[in-house]
Order: structure tokens, then sequence, then C-alpha cells
């Protein structure tokens, strides 16, 4: 009985460490840009180590009209090394999305093609967070 006590508690540190240390390799990229009505925008290269899967947290999203605007979408796209664009996922401001997920979860250099996606005559500035690893 004592040695099953102890068995039980060195997995339960194991398994805890496991979710300190996995959650610590979590790295996110502020992503903040003034989006000119319906262009797009082309994110610096960030090189990314792992496997998982990326997300994208629209943070804020405003124009002169609207401030926030938790209607406006905004479209996104991750790029790999390889010019290949994932297909778009559209974003609304206060909810976090999984972008890239096939394809695009391999280490890399990675960016994002971000816009505003509905049509708009009005400049949009937009803040995210991007985790990529």
């Amino acid at each position: 009985m004592k040695y099953l006590k102890i068995t039980l508690f060195i997995l339960l540190i194991a398994l805890i460490s496991n979710l300190i240390i996995t959650e610590a390799k979590v790295r996110s990229i502020v992503v903040s840009y003034k989006l000119e009505k319906n262009t797009p925008v082309i994110t610096s290269k960030f090189n990314k180590t792992s496997y998982s899967v990326q997300e994208y947290e629209n943070t804020h999203t405003s124009t002169s009209l609207h401030n926030p605007c938790k209607n406006c979408v905004i479209s996104v796209r991750v790029y790999n090394s390889s010019t290949d664009y994932s297909t778009a996922v559209l974003t609304k401001m206060g909810h976090t999305y999984e972008v890239g997920r096939t394809t695009h979860a391999v280490p890399g250099n990675h960016k994002l093609k971000i816009a505003r996606s509905d049509k708009t005559y009005l400049n949009t500035e937009h803040s995210a967070l991007w985790y990529i690893d």
C-alpha cells in the first residue's frame, strides 16, 4: 500500500510538471495594423518551432464610426515558407480561432495575410494575438 501511494504521488507530480512545461512553451505574437479599406496586409516572417496548431485571437477592431467594432469581420490566412496560403478564417472581435490547421502546423517561417472581409470605405484599426507555437 505504501508503494502504491508513493507511485501515485510521483505520477501526480510528473503530470503537473508536464502541464506547466507545456503551458510555458506557448508563444504569442502581438499583431497590430491599420487596415486601409479592403487592402490586405502581410506580416513579417516568424519562425514556428513546433507542430502545434496556430490560433488567432482578435482582441480589438475599430473604425472611425465604431469603437469598438464587434461586427467588423477580419479575414486571416497563414502563409508558410513554401508560398502556400491556408484557407481564410473570418474573425470577429473577442473570439479566438484556429488558423492553418492542417498544412500550416509544421515548423518553419510563417506570415499572416490580414484584411477586412466585409466591404467598407473606412480604415480599420485591428489588434490581435497570434499563437504561433
